[in-house]
């Protein structure tokens, strides 16, 4: 999985800002998919002692801010790579979006210090779509 990571980890607190779409940029994520989505990171997060901070779904792409102490590479393999397989297992139609792989473009910010942390939490609660 290529990840795009702008800034250097550790961030600030070890917080992250990822930002994930389906490939193509397909609008994949209805209501109850986006819902979903959103369980499945939550769980999964917390199953690895992460904690998810911000979280928001629009039909074409997902953000989320967490704080976690691994590397932004691996968060985006353990989250996202868990979130596909389970959503294309769970909603088998996700599988005309491709057929081998739902992430398209995913991108990891690091979160530098609390001004940027604060931006980025009151971006992604004004962005909530679904």
């Amino acid at each position: 999985m290529s990840l795009n990571i702008v800034g250097k980890p550790p961030g600030h607190n070890n917080c992250y800002h990822f930002h994930a779409a389906p490939k193509y940029r397909r609008a994949a994520f209805d209501g109850e998919m986006g819902q979903r989505l959103e369980t499945l990171l939550s769980e999964k997060s917390a199953e690895l002692g992460w904690s998810i901070h911000a979280f928001a779904v629009d039909e074409d792409h997902v953000h989320f801010v967490i704080e976690a102490d691994a590397q932004p590479s691996k968060i985006a393999h353990r989250l996202l790579g868990y979130a596909s397989y389970s959503l294309r297992k769970e909603f088998p139609e996700l599988k005309d979006v491709n057929d081998e792989h739902l992430w398209g473009g995913r991108q990891c910010k690091v979160i530098a210090n609390q001004e940027h942390y604060d931006n980025t939490i009151s971006y992604i609660r004004r962005h909530k779509r679904v």
